[in-house]
């Protein structure tokens, strides 16, 4: 985001100017203001976006749900910036309006339960999903893995809480958005293997 980024290189022009932050590593340090200041923003948004749909806790739920659980298990990335908040607010509207348009209008009843232990199984044992770019130790991959199950475990807490009270269109933007992680942890794998067979191919030339 341009706004986050241009707020990023003003609050380190200044810890620079201060000679609080060492300038030569200044461009880590606008990346990670930048991105945190990015997930507030976005996140914000997403909430503002629930109430003006009158759903704010299923808006909630969405960014419970698949923020903390995206940057856990990894998965496909969008080239551009500008592609991957397209991408983020298509599914979060698409999340919400399939989770109500299911429960209200079709009244479509099925095992939620059981395609929930089924995803979060998936994303377990996928996890981490890396990229070309970024590979995890084995330490690191063995301490996401342990997050992912503690994290899945709480959100089946939360699922099975609020099937027993009846909130089935919660249970299913949960369901909906494990769906979408397990999905996209599969299109993850898919390029990794395309990128290390190119790079193996290119390698024997």
């Amino acid at each position: 985001m341009k706004t986050t980024q241009h707020i990023s290189k003003k609050i380190i022009h200044y810890l620079e100017k201060n000679s609080i932050i060492d300038p030569t590593i200044k461009d880590i340090y606008i990346y990670c203001i930048d991105f945190t200041l990015d997930l507030i923003f976005f996140n914000i948004s997403l909430l503002l976006l629930g109430c003006l749909l009158h759903e704010p806790f299923m808006a909630l739920l969405y960014i419970v749900t698949m923020t903390p659980l995206k940057m856990i298990c990894g998965g496909a990335h969008a080239s551009t910036q500008t592609l991957c908040s397209i991408i983020s607010y298509f599914l979060f509207f698409s999340s919400i309006l399939f989770s109500i348009y299911i429960e209200s209008v079709l009244q479509f009843h099925v095992p939620k339960t059981t395609i929930f232990i089924l995803c979060i199984i998936s994303i377990i044992a996928h996890t981490p999903v890396d990229t070309p770019n970024k590979r995890y130790m084995p330490s690191q991959k063995a301490k996401l893995k342990l997050f992912s199950g503690i994290y899945c475990t709480m959100l089946f807490i939360i699922f099975i809480i609020l099937k027993e009270c009846f909130h089935e269109k919660y249970c299913s933007i949960i369901l909906i958005d494990l769906i979408i992680i397990a999905i996209n942890q599969y299109i993850g794998i898919i390029i990794n293997r395309k990128e290390d067979s190119y790079e193996s191919e290119n390698s024997h030339l």
